[in-house]
C-alpha cells in the first residue's frame, strides 16, 4: 500500500508479507462514508483463501450531491 503526495512524493505505507495479513493484493480499495478504505487480498491469510483489509484515519466521504 502506498501514498502519493499533491507533489508527485510516492512513499510506501505497508508491505503484505505473505502470512496472515494475506497477500496478491486484489481489485480496487472502496472508500466507506466513515473513511475507511477496505480491500482483499487473494491469497494467505489464516485460511490460506486471502483476507479482507480495511485502513483507517481518513477523512468521511459524504456529502449529497
Amino acid at each position: 500500500m502506498f501514498r502519493i503526495t499533491p507533489n508527485g512524493t510516492l512513499s510506501n505505507l505497508y508491505n503484505f508479507d505473505d502470512g496472515a495479513d494475506g497477500a496478491g493484493t486484489f481489485a480496487g480499495l472502496i472508500q466507506a462514508t466513515n473513511g475507511k478504505l477496505h480491500g482483499t487480498t487473494t491469497y494467505w491469510g489464516a485460511s490460506l483463501a486471502g483476507t479482507v483489509f480495511s485502513v483507517s484515519g481518513l477523512p468521511p466521504s459524504g456529502g449529497s450531491r
